[in-house]
């Protein structure tokens, strides 16, 4: 179909999820899947066994990658988007193994580690991006499902602290976390206006533990049934047209700024994280991410200061390669 911006109809809010996508983790036998089950018209691909208690859901089990390229073909059909409305990944840890497993044969290694310059975590990386992309494009409402885990980290002045996260591989959070709208971590706990026992999806992170959503206007939590995810979401979405309809013209086509990026800055954070990673992995592991930034038998003090960019892109990279090994 030809592109034509002269007919384009103004968005309007609905109770739809569709093109929506949410990463929902917490312990098991919260709910999780059940509710993930309750979403119109939902889809369950079933990397693990877990749905025998999900009378008159549909479910596809998913043994290898090569399934669920198949189930995403399937997908595209326009059969398949009159049947479903939204695809269930259960679990997201898993899908994730599989794909790992897929790039892994395909390089004729038995770890992901074993591909030369962190290519495979990168491959991976590629490979999952494009089958969630390729989802949302059918306009698939997308509910990905983790367990919950408690881990420790260390802030600024190196002070140990505990966070609840979901249980996915570094690789697989950075995916999940860019990708998702609402990240919602579920667990069980005391009604504060009963004092009953009840489940809730906190959408709101706080130092105890991770959760987000894109929508300003999203309740901190919300008692854990899929009428209120949607209602939450309609909710948020109509105080934003509400707050735009209030806008004038100007501040609706107010250009986005890019955020600046100091040189100094960027250099003396490469300094910190550097050397955090060589004291993990050694030095020749900064050298490769440079490298590929970079260029072949570049170092950091070759970056000109007018493209501080680069620096921030291999502090991101050294960053993230970090917590990939802790």
């Amino acid at each position: 179909m030809a592109v034509d911006i002269l007919n384009l109809e103004p968005h309007k809010v609905s109770k739809d999820l569709r093109g929506y996508s949410f990463c929902i983790y917490g312990a098991p036998k919260s709910g999780k899947t059940t509710v993930a089950a309750s979403f119109p018209d939902a889809l369950i691909l079933a990397f693990e066994k877990g749905y025998n208690a999900l009378p008159g859901a549909k479910i596809q089990p998913i043994n290898s990658w090569h399934e669920l390229r198949q189930v995403v073909r399937q997908l595209k059909k326009p059969e398949a988007q009159n049947l479903y409305q939204t695809v269930v990944f259960d679990t997201m840890d898993l899908a994730y193994i599989s794909c790992e497993k897929f790039i892994c044969s395909k390089h004729d290694v038995g770890n992901i580690q074993d591909i030369p310059y962190g290519q495979g975590y990168a491959e991976v990386s590629r490979e999952m991006d494009d089958v969630l992309q390729t989802l949302a494009g059918y306009d698939y409402a997308i509910v990905l499902i983790s367990h919950a885990k408690d881990k420790v980290f260390k802030d600024e002045q190196g002070a140990e602290y505990q966070k609840i996260v979901p249980t996915l591989p570094a690789t697989a959070w950075n995916i999940v976390n860019r990708f998702c709208d609402i990240i919602g971590y579920v667990r069980i706990t005391k009604d504060p206006e009963t004092g009953e026992e009840a489940t809730f999806m906190y959408q709101r992170g706080t130092v105890r533990f991770e959760a987000g959503s894109r929508f300003k206007y999203s309740s901190k939590y919300i008692p854990f049934t899929y009428e209120n995810i949607v209602n939450d979401v309609y909710q948020a979405l109509l105080k934003i047209e509400e707050e735009t309809q209030g806008m004038t013209k100007e501040e609706k086509e107010k250009p986005h700024v890019a955020a600046t990026i100091d040189y100094d800055s960027a250099i003396n954070e490469f300094k910190n994280v550097a050397s955090r990673l060589k004291n993990i992995e050694g030095e020749d592991e900064v050298y490769r991410i440079m490298e590929e930034v970079l260029g072949t038998n570049k170092r950091i003090s070759d970056v000109p200061k007018d493209k501080p960019e680069l620096v921030q892109e291999i502090n991101e990279r050294i960053q993230e390669r970090i917590s990939e090994l802790e």
